[in-house]
C-alpha cells in the first residue's frame, strides 16, 4: 500500500495482535532502516516489510507521448508547478537492503510483482525471516515455492491496488480469490495467504474454511485513522458500492484496481500505451497533492464499501470477533501454519 501504509498503521495492527506492514519502495538503506526502527519504536510487535519488483524501464519516452500531454494538463490545471520529468528504474532488493534486514529482521519481507532469486531468498531465511511472494494464478504460486518461499499469497481479483501478475496474464483471465484460494491450496505445499475482498469477519472465516492460512487486509483499513489518506479520498471510500471500482493499466502503467474517476476517464481515453512502470506512477501519484478526488489515483478493492472508520486496533478486534463468532459455526481445514504474533496482554 506504498505510502498509505503508514508506520503508525503498521505499528497499531501488531500491537493488535496482527502483522502490521510497510512498504519500502523507493527508500535507501537507512530510510530503510529509519522506517523500520519508527515501527518498533511505536510498539509494534510483529512487521512486514514488503518490495515491489520490476524489470528496468529502459527509455521512458517510448511509449506514453498521448498520457504525458494529458497528464501534463492535470498538472497544469491544479497549479502544481513542474511536471516531474520521467526518468528509468527498476525494482529490486537492493544489496545494501539486505544487510539492514539481516541486522534488524523484521518478522516477514514479502515481495510483490515477482519474487528474488533463490539465493537471495535463502539469505533472508538465513537471517531468520519469513519470505512471503504473491501469486495471482496457480503457475505463479508454484513458482514462488520453486524460488524458495514460506508462505504464498493468493491475490484474488477482487484486490485492490496493482495487481501482484508477473507471468504476463492478463486480468481477465484471473480469478477471484474463493475460485483461486482452493486451488493454490492444493497446488502447493505451502501456507496459503488469501488476498483481495476480504474486509470483515464473514470473508475471514470463508478464506479459513477454503484452506488459507492467515488473510492480507488492506482496502479495509482506508478509512482508519492511522492511515495516510487524503480527506477528500476517504469520503470517496466511504461511498463506494460494489460496482465503484475498476481495473486498468493505463493509470500507472501496470494493471491495479481502483476506484473509477474523472481521471480514470481521462487516461483510458487516451490513444496508445502509457508510459512504463513506474514511469507513468511517478507523474499521476503526485495529483493527489491537489486535494481533487477526481485527479488522485483512488486504489481500492472491491469490498471497499465495506471499510470502516475506526482506530486500526478497534478494527483488529472486530475482525477478530467477528471471525471467532464465524468459525464457531464450522471447523476449517488448512495446509500448513502461520504462527501468529502474540496478541496483547
Amino acid at each position: 500500500m506504498d505510502r498509505v501504509a503508514t508506520p503508525a498503521l503498521a505499528a497499531a495492527v501488531g500491537r493488535a495482535g496482527g502483522l502490521g506492514g510497510i512498504g519500502m519502495w523507493g527508500l535507501d538503506s537507512n530510510a530503510a532502516r529509519e522506517r523500520i526502527d519508527d515501527v518498533r519504536a511505536r510498539g509494534g510487535r510483529g512487521l512486514n516489510v514488503s518490495y515491489p519488483l520490476w524489470p528496468h524501464t529502459g527509455d521512458p519516452f517510448r511509449t506514453g507521448a498521448g498520457a504525458r500531454r494529458a497528464i501534463t494538463a492535470e498538472w497544469e490545471s491544479k497549479g502544481l508547478g513542474s511536471r516531474p520529468r520521467p526518468s528509468a528504474s527498476i525494482g529490486a532488493l537492493p544489496a545494501e537492503h539486505i544487510e539492514v534486514l539481516a541486522s534488524a529482521r523484521p518478522d516477514v519481507v514479502s515481495f510483490h510483482f515477482g519474487i528474488e532469486n533463490r539465493a537471495v531468498v535463502a539469505e533472508l531465511k538465513a537471517a531468520g525471516i519469513t519470505v512471503v511472494a504473491s501469486a495471482t494464478t496457480v503457475e505463479e504460486a508454484r513458482l514462488v515455492e520453486l524460488a524458495g518461499a514460506d508462505v504464498v499469497i493468493a491475490q484474488g481479483l477482487e484486490a485492490g491496488g496493482h495487481r501482484g501478475t508477473f507471468t504476463g496474464v492478463d486480468a481477465s483471465g484471473q480469478a477471484g480469490l474463493f475460485s483461486l484460494l482452493p486451488q493454490i491450496v492444493d497446488a502447493v505445499e505451502l501456507p496459503v495467504v488469501a488476498a483481495g475482498g476480504i474486509a470483515e469477519g464473514r470473508s475471514i472465516a470463508a478464506a479459513f474454511m477454503l484452506g488459507a492460512s492467515a488473510v492480507q487486509i488492506g482496502s479495509a483499513f482506508l478509512r482508519c485513522p492511522e492511515a495516510n489518506v487524503p480527506e477528500a479520498y476517504r469520503q470517496v471510500v466511504a461511498e463506494a458500492t460494489d460496482t465503484s471500482t475498476r481495473i486498468s493499466h493505463k493509470q500507472s502503467g501496470r494493471p491495479a484496481r481502483m476506484i473509477r474517476n474523472r481521471l480514470f476517464d481521462v487516461l483510458e481515453e487516451v490513444e496508445g500505451a502509457p508510459q512504463p512502470f513506474p514511469t507513468q506512477l511517478d507523474l499521476t501519484d503526485p495529483l493527489e497533492d491537489a486535494g481533487d478526488a477526481d485527479a488522485m489515483l483512488l486504489f481500492a478493492g472491491q469490498s471497499a464499501c465495506l471499510a470502516r472508520s475506526l482506530p486500526a486496533a478497534d478494527l483488529i478486534a472486530a475482525l477478530a470477533q467477528e471471525t471467532t463468532e464465524r468459525l464457531a459455526q464450522g471447523s476449517p481445514i488448512r495446509r500448513g501454519s502461520i504462527s501468529p504474533t502474540s496478541p496483547p496482554e
